[in-house]
């Protein structure tokens, strides 16, 4: 089957499903095509222009008109009911009693109020404010109760009836409103809006001749008529202004309302939902109406492509204007990038010196021969990246992931930051990477994938999920673990075959599980801890009582022995029975040293942090259930304790103090090594506690 079909008309063709590697499309008209779930890997759309077909567009025509003749009737009605609830206000206010047709002040009002509405909604656009226009209208509504409130002397009656007309006037006005733009967005065009409101008019006018006959025309009046025709054209007009402004502009206060005028005009359009874009050219195509939501994204180019902002670009990496401006036209308009899905876009060749990619996926993503000079890559998703020939000097690399598919060949770089604050410099002292030095440094560890735990619970839930991945049959290793600032980085490496964003997505779901688990744990583990220190305060207290009641019985009889001594002999001294006498004992600082050389200790009790403090405990449980000698037991004893003392300076002096114990405590892991289970606890327990200093 030949692929090439350059310069033909295939509108309306289904391609679903096809393998279309390779396949020309140059030049072709595939409005209405369906490429869903093909392979268009390599394809070429050159010039080619895409949208909605002749048979589809007309279809959506005729429901235009339908709609919008119905919206602009709508508007019509509305806004003569609008009309109608200023004649009794100005006949209270100036005691006139006339006709509205008699009166061309009152047509002018009207006509200016629409118009006033108007210049409010467009200062709110110009000022990124909707409260203008909430104001706008409270103003009115206070200012005709305060006018009418002032010119009326007679019963409460006609103050409300005035009042309510002028509220439900205001009322019909915003309905009116809406249905203009209602109207507007599904017309989409001046032409269609001026033919929706004449219609409008003329079906109003022929019904309201129909229904009442010629004589309630006559009693309404050309002049009311013309002036909610009047009114209805502004609002259409202000209708398909807010129409081309959410469109064109792509105004942030207009998101909502672009979001479902896209809908209608990408209706029926080319589909290239669920289709393998692989080095797809789209270069000088025009992309009016195609529909990119679920394609599957792989370096496809987008040079000089039109209209683009007029595709269905939701759910997919060309979802932001800055994204889309960039591909199509080379220029950046925002240099923020942060927190975007870009995945397998191509930027090839493009200048984006100092531009923020903090915490992007940019996996399979292309920047050959990119200018990325001071650019923020602090972590990122750089699975399958080309970065080939790219210059990176002075970016940001902190905590990015990557696997064996990054590609560093012919990166020009003379240093990078590997802190986001660029408190840290590779190389350091001012030195420089020399040619190709980079590139081989950082595609060594790119078969690596890191991990960031911002809090002792997200290391423990981190270090448990890899362990549960691990123990159902996947091949991840944890490489080792770094101390950043309040934060801990735990590198993985697995085998070469295994797709690093799988593990990576599988690591952070187990993760999540995990935090939950340890939540539940704590809350059960803090009402453990309320009733056992209830228990032991009872139990404490009954002790003391005990103990009380009996010394107070041994000082009552050894009172009357002494008692009755002196009585047989009175030169016996009745000694102070406060005296006390300790033998083979010291104090030293808050230990005492017992005679049986054993050590009693409160610094583990010191400990502010929870998670350390337990983990401290449990490491001397362990110590004192293993089979190691008692010596080597004391000295542990010991060096947990300092732990626990160090743990207590300040930071900047935990890790110097707590060098030689945790070296000691490293070293009895392979006296505990025979015993398989308690030496995995020990390891386990000997991480996290490494975390801290």
């Amino acid at each position: 089957m030949s692929k090439n079909f350059a310069g033909q008309n295939l509108n309306g063709r289904s391609f679903r499903g096809q393998d279309l590697r390779g396949a020309d499309f140059s030049g072709c008209q595939l409005k209405s095509c369906d490429f869903r779930d093909a392979d268009l890997t390599g394809a070429k759309f050159c010039g080619a222009t895409l949208g909605v077909d002749g048979r589809r567009k007309l279809v959506k025509w005729g429901a235009a008109f339908v709609l919008g003749m119905a919206c602009g009737f709508l508007t019509w009605f509305l806004n003569f009911i609008s009309a109608a609830a200023v004649i009794p206000i100005y006949q209270v206010i100036f005691g006139v009693n006339v006709l509205i047709e008699e009166n061309d002040t009152l047509l002018l009002l009207d006509s200016l109020y629409a118009i006033s509405i108007c210049l409010s909604l467009f200062a709110a656009l110009k000022y990124r404010d909707w409260r203008i226009v909430t104001g706008y209208f409270l103003v009115i509504i206070i200012a005709a109760a305060v006018a009418i409130a002032i010119a009326v002397t007679g019963t409460v009656s006609v103050m409300v009836t005035v009042v309510v007309f002028t509220v439900v006037g205001t009322a019909a006005v915003l309905v009116a409103i809406v249905g203009a733009v209602v109207g507007a967005v599904v017309a989409a065009g001046a032409g269609a809006v001026a033919v929706v409101g004449a219609v409008a008019v003329a079906v109003a006018v022929a019904g309201l001749r129909a229904l009442a006959g010629t004589e309630a025309v006559a009693l309404v009046g050309p002049a009311m008529i013309a002036v909610a025709a009047i009114m209805t054209f502004i609002y259409l007009l202000l209708g398909w202004y807010l129409n081309r402004r959410c469109l064109k502009s792509e105004e942030p206060m207009l998101a909502l309302m672009r979001r479902y005028a896209l809908a209608w005009r990408c209706w029926g359009g080319t589909q290239f939902s669920g289709a393998a874009l692989a080095h797809t050219d789209f270069t000088d195509a025009d992309l009016t109406a195609t529909r990119f939501a679920g394609a599957k994204f792989r370096q496809p180019d987008f040079t000089h492509a039109k209209n683009l902002h007029l595709a269905w670009t939701y759910a997919s990496p060309l979802e932001h204007k800055p994204v889309r401006t960039l591909l199509t036209r080379g220029t950046i308009e925002n240099r923020d990038f942060s927190n975007l899905n870009l995945r397998g876009l191509s930027f090839k060749g493009l200048a984006l010196a100092g531009c923020n990619f903090y915490h992007a996926d940019l996996s399979e993503a292309d920047f050959s021969g990119c200018d990325l000079t001071d650019t923020d890559l602090s972590e990122v998703m750089v699975l399958g990246t080309r970065f080939s020939n790219a210059t990176m000097t002075g970016a940001v690399i902190d905590n990015w992931s990557m696997d064996k598919h990054t590609q560093f060949d012919g990166v020009i770089c003379d240093f990078v930051f590997t802190k986001r604050n660029k408190d840290e410099r590779n190389p350091p002292d001012g030195t420089f990477f020399k040619p190709g030095e980079f590139s081989k440094l950082y595609q060594e560890i790119a078969n690596t994938v890191d991990f960031i735990a911002h809090t002792p619970d997200e290391l423990t839930a981190l270090l448990r999920a890899i362990d549960s991945i691990k123990q159902q049959g996947g091949d991840i290793v944890i490489q080792s673990l770094e101390r950043k600032n309040e934060s801990v980085v735990v590198r993985t490496q697995s085998d070469e075959s295994i797709d690093k964003a799988a593990i990576y997505a599988e690591v952070k779901e187990q993760m999540a599980k995990e935090m939950n688990l340890l939540r539940q744990q704590h809350e059960t583990q803090l009402l453990q801890q309320k009733l056992v220190l209830t228990e032991a305060h009872h139990q404490r207290e009954t002790e003391l009582r005990d103990k009380h009641d009996k010394l107070q019985g041994e000082h009552n009889s050894l009172l009357a022995q002494f008692v009755n001594k002196a009585i047989e002999n009175p030169k016996v001294e009745i000694m102070n029975d406060n005296s006390r006498r300790i033998e083979h004992a010291s104090i030293n600082h808050s230990a005492v040293n017992l005679g049986d050389h054993s050590t009693v200790s409160n610094h583990i009790e010191q400990v502010a942090d929870a998670e350390l403090k337990a983990a401290l405990q449990t490491l001397q449980q362990l110590l004192a259930n293993s089979h190691l000698p008692d010596i080597d037991k004391e000295q542990a004893y010991q060096a947990v304790d300092e732990l626990a003392a160090v743990s207590q300076k300040p930071e900047t002096e935990r890790k110097s103090l707590a060098r030689r114990s945790l070296s000691f405590l490293k070293d009895l892991q392979q006296d505990l090594s025979g015993a398989a289970e308690l030496g995995e606890q020990y390891g386990k327990l000997l991480i996290k506690v490494m975390a801290w200093f």
